[in-house]
């Protein structure tokens, strides 16, 4: 808005020092190298030269009005005391013409071409009524009025160009905001699933040692080290993805590589001693993922066994993975009697049906008829190249 109201004064001052100048040259030329005889009285030519040149001071502002002015008094001019032989009022007339092309619309520019014309005819008729004085005034008219039309024409089509970028750049802006939302989304994500079931399994693995200070010390040394071994995972885990957020995806720091499905027997390992007892189950024949839909199957899996640890209660949860032609089926199926898994108001179920979704796959979950809760998630699997 700055700009444009700084362009804005620019164009009122070149028009308003274009007026004062196109006056002062009507002056010179009426005091100077002005016939009486031929032309008139100069103190009248003087007074009709200035107001002549006056409306052009609105030539971009109102183009139509400013023309409409100049050809009003132009024509009395005329009907008063024509200005036979005179350049001045006629470049006058030519920039009036040239004006109303280029600043105004398609109808203001063609009334301000016949309005134009009008007026020169007059002029040729009240004093030499010659063909050529007709042809030569007529032709610099129109060609000053083409001009006129074809500035109006490149800046239309500047402007529409500038639009364009200007739409480019915002939608370019507005893409950008929407990939740092799912970025951010995505960080959230991966940091829920890290922190949460690392907490979650050292908790119960703390709870498991206290039961057993002091009657087992085999068991507490197993459970310490669980949670050792759990932070440490955690811990690269957590530089991986901070590491993501100070390079970019172009340099990941080499802290190991994403979790996929393979990694589920460490998760088995990470629960060993802590009172809750996980198996997993691989049915049909396995293959390679992408890593990204393999670390979404993992971390829905991670998901489900850690709502398991921290809201059923369960003492058993299968982990199932079926391989079909298809897709591949995880399955976290628990023996709980608290509350529905995911019920702690931060990313749980949202969060797997994301990961879900955005493979196309699809997540259910519930109680089971026979006590126990079950998630299962559906993720469909790229085709096999020949």
């Amino acid at each position: 808005m700055a700009l444009e109201h700084g362009t804005a004064d620019v164009d009122r001052r070149i028009d308003l020092l274009l007026a004062v100048a196109l006056a002062g040259a009507v002056q010179a030329e009426v005091w100077i190298w002005w016939v009486e005889v031929e032309q008139g009285p100069k103190a009248v030519a003087a007074a009709f030269g200035l107001a002549l040149a006056v409306p052009l001071i609105w030539r971009r502002r109102r183009p139509l009005a400013s023309v409409v002015a100049v050809v009003a008094v132009y024509a009395t001019w005329i009907a008063v005391a024509p200005p036979r032989g005179s350049l001045m009022p006629y470049l006058v007339v030519l920039v009036a013409a040239y004006s109303v092309a280029a600043h105004g619309s398609s109808r203001q520019s063609w009334t301000g071409l016949g309005l134009t014309v009008a007026a020169e005819v007059l002029l040729v008729a009240r004093t030499t009524n010659d063909l050529a004085d007709y042809a030569f005034i007529l032709s610099f008219l129109i060609g000053a009025w083409l001009a006129g039309r074809g500035m109006r024409v490149r800046q239309q089509r500047a402007d529409e160009l500038f639009g364009r970028a200007v739409k480019a750049e915002v939608e370019r802006e507005e893409k950008a905001r929407a990939a740092v939302a799912e970025e951010r989304g995505r960080i959230a994500r991966e940091l829920h699933d890290i922190i949460s079931h690392s907490v979650s399994v050292m908790v119960v693995q703390a709870g498991a040692a206290e039961q057993v200070l002091d009657s087992d010390r085999d068991q507490v040394r197993t459970s310490l080290l669980a949670i050792q071994q759990t932070g440490r995972d955690a811990r690269l885990e957590l530089r991986r993805l901070l590491g993501v957020l100070r390079t970019g995806d172009d340099h990941r720091p080499g802290y190991g590589p994403q979790p996929g499905l393979a990694q589920l027997a460490d998760l088995a390992a990470q629960l060993r001693g802590s009172g809750m007892e996980l198996a997993v189950r691989v049915e049909g024949t396995a293959r390679p993922l992408p890593p990204g839909l393999d670390l979404a199957a993992y971390r829905i899996a991670q998901e489900a066994v850690t709502n398991a640890v921290k809201h059923s209660g369960a003492r058993h949860a299968d982990v199932v993975v079926r391989w079909g032609r298809d897709a591949v089926t995880i399955e976290v199926l628990d023996d709980g009697t608290a509350g529905a898994a995911g019920t702690d108001g931060g990313f749980g179920l949202d969060g797997m049906r994301e990961r879900a979704a955005l493979y196309g796959g699809e997540l259910e979950h519930g109680r089971r008829p026979d006590g126990g809760f079950g998630v299962r998630a559906r993720l469909p699997l790229p085709p096999v190249e020949p």
